[in-house]
């Protein structure tokens, strides 16, 4: 499921209590954004919630979020962060919901 991620408080609360969080970075006017949040959406049933940050609503935070996990800000972006530190980071045509899906399952394997 897609949760809207609007503010540096509830940044800082997710990236500090979320075990394996998954932020999606996008415009919403970007055919490149469009068709990578497609493909998450195909496979978001079978994932934690991903939440979601549209750049040009708030590029503050997403500029924010790129200096605390050291990465390049990048539009469409999907990251995932384990104990506060960015472990997967894909933009563009590399955000693929399958490779993310099993990316994510080996996480929780391991964290068990």
């Amino acid at each position: 499921m897609f949760k809207l991620l609007e503010n540096e408080a509830d940044w800082q609360e997710l990236r500090e209590s979320v075990p394996i969080l998954i932020v999606f970075k996008h415009s919403n006017i970007c055919p490149i954004s469009i068709a990578a949040k497609e493909r998450l959406v195909s496979v978001d049933y079978l994932l934690p919630d991903i939440y979601e940050l549209v750049v040009q609503d708030n590029e503050d935070l997403s500029g924010l979020i790129a200096n605390e996990l050291g990465i390049k800000h990048e539009t469409p972006q999907v990251l995932v962060i384990q104990n506060g530190e960015s472990v997967y980071d894909r933009s563009y045509e590399e955000i693929k919901g399958d490779n993310l899906v099993d990316f994510v399952r080996n996480l929780q394997k391991e964290s068990k």
